[in-house]
């Protein structure tokens, strides 16, 4: 199936909505600690899109999350908001799931960034 540019502009830039029914929200998935089960590590943040344009919609900017000391990062969500106002991870539901190719160890509190975010319909 060939999809024409001008359908991929609207299909990207229905991901940018302002408000519900986006797919604009993004979490990290790990480890708390050695003894935990897997859970998110920071808070939910909402990203921000431009203008998809030639076939790809890009982040604003890059989201920083703050890891406290002891947690393994080991996935990145970004999930569909379904304009409930609910802000629980587990309530929202995945539309992209990347698994890091090794997880990061934090031995202290620090940040993780995520750059570069990017949709792209080919």
């Amino acid at each position: 199936m060939i999809i024409h540019d001008n359908i991929k502009e609207t299909m990207l830039n229905a991901i940018n909505v302002t408000g519900a029914n986006g797919i604009t929200k993004i979490a990290v998935f790990g480890y708390l600690n050695a003894s935990s089960s897997y859970e998110y590590l920071d808070d939910v943040k909402t990203i921000t899109w431009n203008t998809a344009d030639n076939g790809a919609i890009e982040a604003t900017e890059d989201i920083v999350f703050n890891i406290p000391s002891g947690c393994q990062v080991e996935q990145v969500h970004i999930f569909y908001d379904d304009g409930t106002g609910v802000t629980a991870p587990q309530t929202y539901t995945k539309a992209i799931e990347y698994a890091l190719p090794e997880a990061l160890v934090y031995n202290n509190q620090g940040y993780y960034t995520v750059t570069n975010i990017k949709i792209t319909l080919s």
